[in-house]
């Protein structure tokens, strides 16, 4: 852990810095030909590695609306897939001098998902942040957030399996910063 960016680059670790902190997430997924799925999460950010880097820990179905004993991995609802399977993981996010971009690694256990991605600001003035990479089967993805304010933020994903012609929306988190209105 560390108290803060590191100063000779403090600057340019607010782009994911200014997210610091812990968020209560409204989650909907959208698979392809059904109903869209929701569930409540939680999102944990902090700076590890001397200031250096931005580490989240996110958490589906939150802590607190777990049954002892629940087991994560399965899906919850009425047999239809009403409720997301649980998972939970990190991403670790650091900012490249040389590219001037971040490196950014997703790690989910629960469904041994490991994703890398290259960030950096983009639209409303640069307030915006791009995360963008490829999965194993050659898709792009980008995740994005906006909206970004000190109370909220907009987390969302989209997929083009034709080369960026066209896109569609995976999955948006909707977040309130834990402690306030």
């Amino acid at each position: 852990m560390a108290s803060g960016p590191a100063a000779d680059i403090a600057e340019k670790m607010m782009l994911f810095g200014r997210l610091v902190g812990s968020w209560d997430i409204d989650y909907t997924a959208y698979p392809p030909g059904r109903d869209s799925i929701t569930a409540k999460c939680e999102w944990h950010f902090g700076w590890v590695l001397d200031g250096r880097a931005v580490q989240d820990v996110w958490i589906c179905p939150p802590r607190d609306a777990r049954g002892e004993g629940d087991d994560p991995r399965a899906a919850r609802g009425d047999g239809h897939d009403a409720r997301p399977a649980g998972e939970w993981g990190t991403t670790i996010r650091v900012y490249d001098k040389k590219v001037d971009a971040w490196h950014v690694v997703f790690i989910g256990p629960v469904h041994g998902n490991v994703n890398t991605l290259l960030a950096h600001p983009a639209g409303n003035g640069g307030a915006d942040i791009v995360q963008e990479g490829r999965d194993s089967s050659g898709n792009s993805f980008r995740w994005n957030f906006d909206r970004i304010t000190p109370a909220s933020f907009r987390w969302w994903s989209e997929m083009s399996s034709d080369s960026g012609r066209t896109w569609s929306r995976q999955e948006q988190m909707l977040a309130r910063r834990r402690g306030r209105s």
